[in-house]
């Protein structure tokens, strides 16, 4: 069967095409009219603000792309990487989305996108402004790299870790929701609600519903941190996302008021996501999406359950229970049947402590990339300009 590589808008972001599809050719869409060249620049007309803007390399010379993108060939005069670099810019963005119509498919057409204007100073001045941005691109790019290999070590040590424990000790088959492990003979398994009982979690309670939820018209630029489940990434709380309710309304509350140290986990939309709450503030609140664990440290490790969530032990048994529901959520009732895997409390400690290691290297190398990604913006922003 006759195949070709396609490029759809799906498959560019940021200055990266990401990937293409293998498609038969009598299946081919009929937006797959363009063939592409190394050297060329992508530039998405659809959705422009999604910046679906790439250059073709070596890799995807060649291929077909959508009608979807204008495709840039650069003239003798014009160097290739500095057309790449400047509808990257936040002066090109503006251009294209001041350009959109439609509203469900919003698009700059073909007679539109002619009047886009790019600086063009002289050849060597462009190779020279390119220079300087692909090598900050290279920094990110390598930074990139660091990430995605610490992320993979520690799914592998997460995997490792839950399956025979630190000293690989004598295994014993034991049940963790409907499935049968093999896992280390001095670890035990109870149930969340049977934790909640004996003190090993001692407060486990999600946000408020119903009339007591806050209204849209009640929420303030400062006040007291409002948490929702998309706030939780890497196993931290990202407060530039939070609401913020006054403290008088936030008194009106019944429950869901959240401690430094209370492990967070989504339990609505964005099921699975958890993190340990590190704040200074006097009360903070969570919303109906998550669940607050309060841990006994003396006997529950608020790190290694936080690691335990992100577990392939945990992260099952929550899709067990989503899969019997049309509704992609697991209550908070229904949490507290869900199993816990509990280590004696010292290996509980040096589970937590490896992983952790790892985690505080993905959000140095996450603080890295950050700062060179701004580093990039005031380049473009001063030399582009």
């Amino acid at each position: 069967e006759e195949t070709f590589e396609y490029i759809d808008i799906e498959s560019v972001s940021q200055g990266t095409i990401d990937q293409s599809k293998t498609i038969p050719v009598e299946d081919a869409p009929s937006r797959a009219k363009q063939i592409i060249n190394e050297g060329d620049t992508l530039v998405g007309k659809v959705r422009p603000y999604l910046q679906a803007f790439a250059p073709v390399d070596e890799e995807h010379d060649g291929k077909v792309c959508s009608t979807g993108f204008a495709v840039l060939s650069a003239k003798e005069a014009v160097s290739s990487s500095y057309i790449t670099q400047a509808v990257l810019s936040k002066y090109f963005l503006d251009q294209m989305t001041n350009r959109m119509t439609g509203t469900s498919y919003p698009a700059v057409n073909k007679s539109d996108f002619q009047n886009v204007r790019l600086f063009a100073p002289p050849l060597s001045e462009q190779r020279r402004i390119a220079e300087i941005l692909t090598t900050v691109d290279k920094q990110i790019q390598q930074t990139d790299k660091v990430i995605e290999t610490a992320k993979e070590l520690k799914r592998g040590l997460i995997q490792d870790l839950f399956e025979k424990g630190i000293d690989q000790s004598e295994l014993t088959e034991v049940q963790v929701g409907p499935r049968e492990y093999r896992l280390p003979k001095s670890w035990t398994v109870v149930q969340i609600g049977e934790a909640i009982d004996d003190n090993l979690i001692t407060a486990h309670q999600d946000g408020n519903h119903g009339s007591q939820y806050p209204r849209k018209d009640e929420f303030v630029d400062e006040g007291v941190p409002y948490l929702s489940a998309n706030m939780l990434s890497g196993g931290r709380v990202d407060f530039s996302e939070a609401k913020y309710l006054t403290p008088e309304r936030a008194s009106q509350l019944r429950i869901g008021f959240a401690e430094d140290g209370d492990v967070l986990l989504a339990h609505n939309a964005t099921v699975g996501r958890c993190a340990i709450l590190k704040t200074d503030t006097e009360t903070t609140i969570i919303g109906t999406s998550l669940t607050y664990y309060r841990c006994n440290d003396e006997l529950l490790h608020n790190n290694y359950l936080m690691a335990y969530f992100q577990s392939g032990l945990f992260q099952k048994q929550l899709e067990d229970v989503m899969g019997q529901s049309t509704r992609n959520q697991v209550p908070i009732t229904r949490q507290r049947n869900l199993d816990l895997v509990l280590p004696p409390v010292d290996e509980q400690r040096e589970i937590a402590d490896i992983l952790s290691s790892v985690d505080e290297k993905i959000r140095e190398e996450l603080r890295c990339r950050k700062k060179l990604q701004e580093l990039k913006r005031g380049l473009m922003q001063d030399l582009l300009t």
